[in-house]
């Protein structure tokens, strides 16, 4: 069903693309505590510093959805795809040059406010690409094989930085895979089609919660984050 599913019109390259760009969130918060405990000799700092950058994954998630949904995704990703390693540059320099804990905090909650929103962006375009109900399940159930793998994989990567003695290295890797996947996700063209919604109703963002059940299900999945 999977081989069947990606011989679909444009989404192959596009999912293809997206697990390149996905590895980061498998990378990104165990590579920082390492490396900046490993700097610092402070897992206390190092906990604070992973904290704040997903804390600035939240904090944004909502704000990039919606910019989403107005400029399209191409834009965006190609930004994201530039400030994100700059960021999680920032933050390498801060560490290696004993800047105070607050410039670190600030850099990492930077770099994960500008993550590339590739996840968001790759489940709302296979609903635009998938209109049979059957075909859009099994593309969901794929995009949930490619998380895990991602989560598998990711701590993989960082640990051979580790076993180097690198723990920098496995934050570059974390900013590189960023960039190219976020470039190579919004050069599919299945997302260059993607055109962003013209100027007509927009309704309030708590429209949403409005949908039959989601309150619910947003409650189960707050409490079981």
């Amino acid at each position: 069903r999977y081989r069947a599913l990606l011989r679909e019109p444009g989404l192959g390259a596009a999912v293809a693309a997206s697990f390149v760009g996905r590895l980061p969130i498998g990378m990104a918060v165990l590579s920082i505590l390492l490396f900046v405990q490993q700097a610092q000799q402070s897992f206390a700092r190092a906990g604070i510093a992973s904290a704040l950058y997903v804390i600035g994954v939240g904090v944004a998630a909502p704000f990039i959805g919606r910019l989403i949904d107005r400029l399209g995704p191409v834009r965006l990703l190609r930004i994201s795809g530039m400030t994100y390693p700059l960021a999680l540059g920032l933050l390498i320099h801060a560490v290696q040059t004993g800047a105070s804990d607050l410039v670190v905090g600030i850099a990492a909650f930077c770099a994960g406010a500008v993550v590339p929103p590739i996840p968001t962006t790759i489940r709302a375009l296979l609903r635009r690409l998938l209109r049979e109900p059957e075909h859009l399940q099994t593309a969901y159930s794929l995009d949930s094989v490619l998380m895990e793998m991602v989560f598998i994989l990711g701590p993989g990567i960082v640990s051979v930085f580790m076993a180097l003695l690198w723990p920098a290295g496995a934050v570059m890797c974390t900013a590189a895979l960023g960039l190219i996947g976020a470039w190579v996700f919004a050069s599919a063209p299945a997302v260059r089609a993607w055109l962003p919604e013209n100027g007509g109703h927009r309704r309030s963002r708590l429209d949403v919660l409005r949908t039959p059940g989601l309150p619910s299900i947003l409650a189960v999945t707050l409490f079981f984050s």
